[in-house]
Order: C-alpha cells, then structure tokens, then sequence
C-alpha cells in the first residue's frame, strides 16, 4: 500500500486556484456563489487535511455533491446563464459524475490510508 496521503494532490492546489480565482472574479465583476463556496470549502478542506483529520476525504466528498444541483437553482434564479445546448448539459452532468466517483475513491483511499497511519502510531 502506498503511505502518501491521498489528499496531498488535491488540498493545497486547491486552495491556491480558489485563492487566485476568487479575487480575480471579483474584478472582473463575476464573483459568483461557486468561488465563495470554493475557497471557503477548500480552506476547510485545509484545515483538516493539516490537522490529519479524519473526516477531511468526507467532507470533500460530500461539499462537491450539491455542486449540480446548485448550479440549476442559480440558473432558475437567474444568477448564471443556461449552456445554450442539451449536449452542454450532459458534459457539466458526466464531469461533476465522474469527479464524484473520483472523489469516492479518494474518500476510501483516505480512510484506508488513515487506519494505516493510526495502526503504525498506537502502542501495542
């Protein structure tokens, strides 16, 4: 079994798009719910992958699984405009699919990973 976290590729640069991203949005004057969510959720994300919790593969999973689902509330809303074709709606759909999927893998990946690391640290 590997012994590198599985969360290593995924936190930091995370936080680094979302940091980037963010403020660059709000000057171009299209800051939107998504880059809130994005860097907040990833510097939670942060935190716990710093402080080896748990939980931090759980919550990654489960803050990316309203992600659709929000983006339709936003364009019944009129905050985001529609894709202008069905097929733009089942690429959106296949990608946030396939990176739950990924995501769950990680999620597994990570817990696996952390019964390692508490079997390695507990006395016997």
């Amino acid at each position: 079994m590997n012994n590198e976290n599985p969360l290593k590729p995924i936190a930091m640069p995370l936080l680094a798009i979302s940091a980037v991203a963010l403020p660059w949005q709000i000057r171009a004057g299209r800051a939107d719910l998504f880059a809130i969510t994005s860097l907040i959720g990833a510097a939670v994300l942060v935190v716990l992958y710093l402080r080896k919790s748990k939980y931090a593969a759980t919550f990654l999973f489960w803050s990316t699984v309203p992600m659709y689902p929000l983006y339709f509330l936003m364009i019944g809303m009129g905050q985001r405009r529609a894709p202008t074709n069905t097929l733009a709606y089942l690429v959106l759909a296949g990608v946030w699919i396939g990176g739950l999927i990924y995501l769950w893998r990680v999620k597994v990946k990570y817990a696996a990973f952390m019964t390692a690391q508490e079997l390695t640290t507990s006395p016997n």
